[in-house]
């Protein structure tokens, strides 16, 4: 094996194929990528021969991978992602909540009581 053919490294490894080393490690997971394991660390390496091998047998990938794909600042998608919904509809409900509690207040002001004839009566006390 040729030292020239090692990849050290995630970020050897990423930098070598251009993408991030979240998506290295997810092929990793999910595409049987190949990557070996020192026994005994944590450390990866990779073999340039092998990763072409296995980028030549993979179908052509999306433009962009979930990580790598370009931020949407002030869209109609970045508006409505899922962990941004739910302050939203919360937000939206106390609105509502609020515009209803200000219209009872409002027909409350503005309805007279009906108390009928009312007769006071005054006794001395002994």
């Amino acid at each position: 094996m040729p030292n020239g053919d090692l990849l050290d490294g995630w970020k050897s490894i990423s930098t070598f194929i251009g993408k991030s080393v979240k998506t290295i490690q997810r092929w990793e997971q999910e595409s049987d990528f190949p990557v070996h394991r020192v026994p005994g660390r944590r450390s990866v390496f990779a073999m340039k021969s092998e990763v072409n091998a296995w980028l030549k047998r993979q179908p052509e990938p999306e433009k962009y991978t979930e990580d790598e794909r370009p931020a949407k600042t002030g869209s109609f998608d970045q508006l409505f992602r899922p962990r941004q919904v739910s302050p939203l509809v919360l937000v939206l409900i106390t609105i509502a909540i609020g515009v209803m509690a200000f219209q009872d207040l409002k027909d409350i002001k503005n309805t007279q009581p009906v108390l009928g004839p009312l007769t006071v009566r005054l006794v001395p006390y002994s």
